[in-house]
Formats: structure tokens, sequence, C-alpha cells
């Protein structure tokens, strides 16, 4: 049986990422931009972080009581799972002319994207706009790094060794 999973395709995976990046008026770190894409995903894991007292309320409203992506199993396996497939997303839009890639930070070249795209990647986010912005917006205020960074917020990357 063949089956298709787009969580694990990396032309979804690039698409997901252009939807975050397109709303994103910052550069995204790598790392951050990886997470993010997992809570695009999996938006109901979204209450397992533990935010600022001011994100609580925020995160508490997009958070989805289910996933649309089948989950089954540790958030951990899950993310290292889509390693792969955000290298390989990540290469493929970094190659292209679409964005910019400056050390490990990640921009849109929006006047480069086709029309067509553009106008998908708009009404795709404008469905999970409220989730968007929340990913996008609210969690930039909260660092990447250290024992108040995302990484250990999330619990999914390894943050003891960042260079804070």
């Amino acid at each position: 049986m063949l089956a298709y999973y787009p969580a694990l395709d990396p032309y979804h995976t690039s698409f997901r990422m252009l939807r975050l990046l397109t709303e994103s008026p910052y550069a995204i770190e790598e790392d951050r931009l990886r997470l993010l894409d997992f809570y695009l995903l999996f938006s109901s894991l979204l209450r397992k972080i533990s935010l600022p007292q001011g994100l609580v309320r925020s995160r508490n409203r997009v958070a989805q009581p289910e996933n649309r992506y089948r989950f089954a199993g540790q958030p951990q396996l899950a993310f290292r799972t889509l390693t792969p497939v955000h290298d390989a997303a990540i290469g493929l839009l970094s190659t292209s002319s679409w964005v910019t890639r400056e050390r490990d930070r990640l921009t849109v070249n929006a006047p480069v994207l086709p029309e067509g795209l553009l106008s998908v990647l708009r009404a795709r986010n404008d469905i999970e706009k409220d989730l968007i912005d929340f990913l996008v917006m609210d969690l930039h205020t909260v660092p990447m790094l250290g024992p108040e960074g995302l990484k250990r917020r999330s619990g999914l990357m390894e943050y003891r060794y960042d260079a804070v």
C-alpha cells in the first residue's frame, strides 16, 4: 500500500516554511523555522510548551484540539523524524531565488515569488491567520537559546550547550 504523508514531504514542508517566512517581517533562524513548522503541523502540541505568562492566553486560543496530520507517539521522536525533511526543505528553499539564507537565518524574497504562489500562500495563511500570527509574531519574542529559550521550553531540541 502506498501512502502519502504531507508532513514527511520536503516539497510540502517547503510550502509550509514559505507560509511562515512570507508572514515574518524578520529573518528566521533555521532552528526556529523547524520548530514553527512542527507546531504548524501539530498545533495541538502547542499546549505542551512552557511559555512566558503573557503568551499563554494567545497560545490557548490558537492551539487546535486535534491535529490535521496524523500524530501518535512522542513529540521528540516526531520532531527528530522531521529533521531530514526539514534539512531537505531548507536546502530546496535556499538554493532557489525565493529565499535568502545568511548564516543560519532565512528571509523570503517576496518580489521574486510568482504571483500565483504568493496568492496561494496568502489564501492558506488567511485560513489559519491566528495560528500563523502566533507562530511568527508572538513566538518571535521568545529567545531561541538558553534556559528561557524555545529549545528548552518546547523540549524538542537540546539547549544545554547553547552559547548564550
